[in-house]
């Protein structure tokens, strides 16, 4: 999967891939050695860059972020290259490591319960839909961890629309 992410008015490309359950990470082509874990429920990760230790703090949400990294904090906005198809969009559809929840009704989003980087399981509850009156409580298809949230509380949704992307890759 590649991503545009503009870091402080800087443009990178990323690529994430993953080869037998191992996620590969290019950055403007150049491999890297990652591995990132979220503390807990907190907004704070531990990071292996190259083998150096890191500690991360990430707020936001649907692709904007600020991120406090080694004493300094960047504004990051992140892009799925499929979503901007005028920076050279994949032809393909989704990797088969990721999985979009959509809404099953046209209807306003009532509650989103998960948060980007939530680990979830099969038959967790994601979000809920009402319309006319009636509630309906999206749950997780798999097992993994929420990459996006597309909608918030209060949100009028389409049928189909794009709620929660969840990656399987993670654990």
């Amino acid at each position: 999967m590649k991503y545009n992410a503009l870091v402080n008015e800087q443009q990178f490309e990323i690529s994430i891939d993953t080869l037998n359950g191992k996620a590969s990470v290019h950055l403007d082509g150049r491999p890297l050695d990652v591995d990132c874990r979220r503390i807990g429920g907190t907004a704070r990760y531990s990071m292996l860059l190259d083998s150096v230790s890191h500690d991360l703090i990430i707020h936001g949400n649907s692709g904007s972020y600020q991120v406090h990294y080694d004493g300094k904090i960047y504004q990051v906005t992140v892009h799925n290259r499929m979503e901007r198809p005028g920076i050279g969009a994949p032809e393909r559809a989704l990797p088969s490591d990721v999985t979009e929840v959509r809404s099953p009704m046209p209807g306003m989003v009532s509650e989103i319960e998960v948060q980007a980087g939530d680990a979830v399981t099969k038959g967790s509850g994601l979000a809920i839909i009402e319309a006319m009156k009636m509630e309906n409580e999206l749950r997780s298809p798999v097992n993994g961890v929420v990459r996006e949230i597309r909608a918030r509380k209060g949100d009028t949704v389409e049928k189909n629309a794009v709620l929660v992307v969840i990656d399987t890759t993670c654990p």
